[in-house]
């Protein structure tokens, strides 16, 4: 009796909380990339699961039970439980880097909490590359730099370190100058006191 009991909380473990995971961690990489702990958002797996299953569950069941061949329906099955939840994930992750609930929200005059934790977070996971940074450290010295595909900003929300995979100089008068040697710098989220970003002209860069 113990085995049965056992096999029947691995069946409904995988049922409803194993797509809510693979859900949850293929979202979060368009997100901030961290995935919280299973024991603190059991609540939110379990409510992604049933969702899930709830919208799939209509589309792909019937054809599922078309499958009269056991091996083929097997691999459907598992596809539906591991397949279907990254697919999911991509869905809910997509649909919040471009503000869809919160667009269809603003329809009907209604707010919605943003599913990004932080500003940081948010800033950097929507930053395109090609963008120009500038640092200001706590020292209040300065530190400019290109921010490209090979630049990076951290999602560990205990040190938000950055690296610029090219330092420029600025001036206010001239604007972005590049320097003759290219070189990266990485900026250690404790020595940063805010960060300005943007987008310069042409003829705002003096490229060598």
């Amino acid at each position: 009796m113990g085995d049965l009991k056992d096999v029947f909380s691995l069946q409904l473990f995988f049922a409803f909380v194993v797509p809510g995971i693979i859900a949850t961690y293929v979202r979060a990489q368009f997100l901030t990339g961290r995935i919280p702990s299973a024991k603190d958002n059991i609540f939110e797996i379990v409510v992604l699961s049933t969702i899930y299953y709830s919208v799939f569950i209509v589309l792909i069941h019937p054809l599922i039970d078309t499958i009269h061949y056991r091996l083929y329906r097997d691999a459907a099955w598992i596809a539906l439980t591991i397949v279907g939840p990254a697919v999911f994930g991509i869905a809910l992750g997509v649909a919040a880097q471009r503000h869809y609930f919160a667009r269809i929200a603003a329809r009907f005059d209604l707010s919605l909490v943003h599913v990004v934790p932080t500003a940081w977070d948010w800033c950097f996971s929507n930053l395109k590359s090609g963008c120009f940074v500038m640092v200001t450290l706590t020292d209040e010295r300065t530190v400019a730099g290109y921010y490209g595909t090979n630049s990076f900003s951290s999602s560990d929300g205990g040190e938000r370190d950055l690296y610029l995979e090219e330092e420029w100089d600025w001036e206010a008068e001239q604007g972005w100058k590049e320097r003759p040697e290219r070189v990266g710098i990485l900026i250690p989220g404790r020595e940063i006191k805010f960060v300005e970003i943007w987008h310069p002209s042409k003829e705002q860069i003096d490229v060598k």
